[in-house]
C-alpha cells in the first residue's frame, strides 16, 4: 500500500475501494457512461481535497491578480454515499492497522518518542538511516490512523 507523507492513501487505491464498495446500480451506471464515471470520481476527489485540506486554501492569499475558478459546492452525502464512504474508510483503516501492527504503531505513538529512542541508540551510518526510515514510516502510519479515524467519526 502506498501512502503519502501525510498518511493519505494513493488515489488508485481510493478509486479501487470505491469501485469495490459502490452500489450495483451505481456500478452499472459508471460502467455504461464515461461522463457518469468522471462525475462520480470527481466528486470523490473533491470531497477528499475538502476533508484533507479543509479551509487552508481560503486562508492563503493569491499573490497574482489572476482569478481562480469558483469552488464547486458539494451537496451533502446521501445514505448510499455514506454507506460506501464508511466501507472505504473501514477498509483503509484495516490496511493501515495491518501495516502498523508490524511496527507496533498506535494512534498514540509519537514521533518524538521514536526519535528520542533512535538518538539514545547511538547508531551511525546505514543503521541510523535505516532506523530513521522506519521512524518515518511509523509517523506516516500514525498520521493515517489519526486522519482516517477522524474521517470515519465525522460520518
Amino acid at each position: 500500500m502506498y501512502m503519502m507523507h501525510d498518511g493519505s492513501v494513493d488515489d488508485r487505491l481510493l478509486m479501487l475501494l470505491n469501485v469495490l464498495f459502490m452500489e450495483k446500480a451505481q456500478f452499472a451506471k459508471v460502467q455504461e457512461d464515461m461522463e457518469a464515471a468522471m462525475e462520480y470520481f470527481n466528486d470523490i476527489f473533491m470531497r477528499r481535497e475538502q476533508e484533507e485540506r479543509g479551509d487552508e486554501d481560503e486562508e492563503m492569499e493569491d499573490e497574482d491578480d489572476e482569478e481562480k475558478p469558483p469552488k464547486q459546492e458539494l451537496p451533502p452525502r446521501d445514505a448510499k454515499s455514506k454507506k460506501t464512504r464508511k466501507a472505504v474508510l473501514e477498509a483503509i483503516l484495516t490496511l493501515i492497522r495491518l501495516r502498523a501492527d508490524a511496527f507496533g504503531v498506535t494512534d498514540k505513538t509519537t514521533a518524538e518518542q521514536d526519535l528520542a529512542s533512535l538518538k539514545k541508540a547511538k547508531l551511525s551510518g546505514p543503521l541510523y538511516y535505516g532506523g530513521l526510515c522506519v521512524q518515518g514510516e511509523k509517523q506516516i502510519l500514525q498520521n493515517g490512523l489519526q486522519g482516517y479515524d477522524s474521517f470515519l467519526a465525522e460520518l
